[in-house]
């Protein structure tokens, strides 16, 4: 009888079956139902963060809105160059601003490509022209005129900002900005590389020698040339506008108050 019992033995106590009929609600103490609370509202961040760009006008690709913690990521190759001139009425002096004063190589990348470091990085040299001139007994209100161009995905280079508008005190978080260029559109036989309009047919299996490869660059190649082109045109188009809008075209007096600063 023993060794039966070793065996077999019985259990210590014969618990019930779970049921959901028999089950009873407990009433969920408050403290419960905050952390539920903060349970929720942290999933819903998650998950309503990461696509906000669907509400906010324009292109991510091109101007940025929402592109922060998002699954976008690697979605978008994107060049850019800038240049910043700068007008002082009291003076009548107009120079290209030497950003390499205030900004590091790598200041530079993030302000040529995203619009929030431009308006952030404008009112830095806002600020670096005010606390210049601190010093004199006038007070300067200078005009900041930014260009900045750039290729998104193998697009041709397009401008990302309106030279023509004077981002001196804009509000940095006053958004989308007005100054920000639509992203140009794609052409048809650009539209055509896109992987959901290829042609499908067996040419990568019977005719492997027929690659786009070199033709896709020298695609590459002239889209850069044209970049060079672009941004080599800005100080023109600049003295230019100085001309036409800030000395009623006297070519020679506005060369007169010209000035050239370089990096320090």
């Amino acid at each position: 009888i023993k060794e039966y019992s070793k065996k077999n033995p019985k259990p210590f106590t014969d618990y019930a079956k779970p049921s959901w009929k028999k089950t009873k609600v407990r009433a969920l103490s408050l403290g419960k139902k905050l952390m539920l609370l903060f349970v929720f509202l942290f999933l819903m961040q998650q998950l309503l963060t990461p696509i906000r760009h669907h509400f906010y006008p324009g292109n991510v690709f091109w101007n940025e809105h929402g592109h922060r913690y998002s699954w976008r990521m690697k979605l978008r190759d994107k060049q850019c160059d800038g240049e910043l001139y700068t007008y002082i009425p009291e003076t009548r002096e107009w120079f290209e601003f030497p950003l390499n004063n205030v900004l590091t190589p790598r200041h530079y990348q993030k302000f040529t490509s995203r619009p929030e470091f431009i308006a952030q990085s404008v009112q830095l040299v806002q600020h670096h022209l005010e606390k210049a001139n601190s010093n004199s007994n006038r007070t300067l209100t200078p005009e900041l005129y930014c260009y900045v161009a750039c290729r998104v995905n193998y697009r041709e280079a397009a401008m990302l900002t309106n030279p023509r508008y004077n981002l001196a005190n804009i509000d940095v978080w006053s958004w989308p900005y007005e100054w920000i260029e639509e992203m140009p559109e794609l052409t048809e036989e650009q539209a055509a590389e896109i992987p959901w309009n290829f042609e499908w047919n067996f040419n990568w299996l019977f005719k492997p020698w027929e690659s786009n490869r070199e033709r896709l660059k020298m695609e590459q190649q002239n889209n850069l040339i044209k970049m060079e082109e672009l941004a080599a045109s800005w100080a023109d188009d600049f003295r230019n506008f100085i001309i036409t809008e800030k000395f009623n075209g006297d070519e020679k007096l506005a060369d007169s108050k010209f000035r050239k600063f370089v990096n320090q």
